[in-house]
């Protein structure tokens, strides 16, 4: 799945309503004072799974769209679920990284793409060394299957 997705350019790209993201910031790094659970760091891939936006509840980690033509995304906690914002009804959320100071701007249950499910750390490392040195990686990759077929033929040879 995550190879799939490595050389994938599709922002809207989901397998089973699952989707994987690189963190680039450190936003929701845990720190001391709040010591809240789930949180992740720069260079870590987060598993997202797919959700209707009016279904996040406050304390969840949500993705979504910071505005409905970005084509980025962020990935922070729900701080306040609204059902109106000024005069206009529907489900709005205030959210906030872990690591930030301030609250973001209010976005629509329309921005929100999915909630957190996962973490898997240091795995955005790897990814980005494979986007970068793709020839690197293939001939590394076919030397290690090299490698097992040579281990393997001299073992069942005896």
């Amino acid at each position: 799945m995550s190879i799939l997705f490595a050389f994938s350019d599709d922002q809207n790209k989901t397998i089973f309503g699952y989707r994987i993201f690189n963190v680039l910031t450190n936003s929701m790094a845990p720190n001391e004072r709040d010591q809240k659970s789930g949180g992740f760091y720069a260079g870590d891939v987060i598993i997202v799974k797919d959700i209707q936006g009016d279904t996040a509840k406050e304390g969840e980690v949500i993705t979504y769209r910071p505005s409905m033509k970005s084509e980025a995304f962020l990935t922070h906690r729900v701080v306040k679920k609204l059902d109106h914002l000024d005069k206009v009804k529907g489900t709005y959320y205030i959210t906030k990284g872990d690591n930030n100071d301030t609250e973001d701007l209010p976005i629509s249950e329309k921005q929100v793409v999915g909630k957190k499910i996962i973490v898997f750390p240091k795995v955005g490392a790897v990814l980005k060394f494979i986007r970068k040195n793709f020839a690197v990686s293939v001939i590394f990759m076919l030397s290690v299957f090299g490698f097992i077929l040579v281990i393997k033929m001299y073992i069942f040879s005896k």
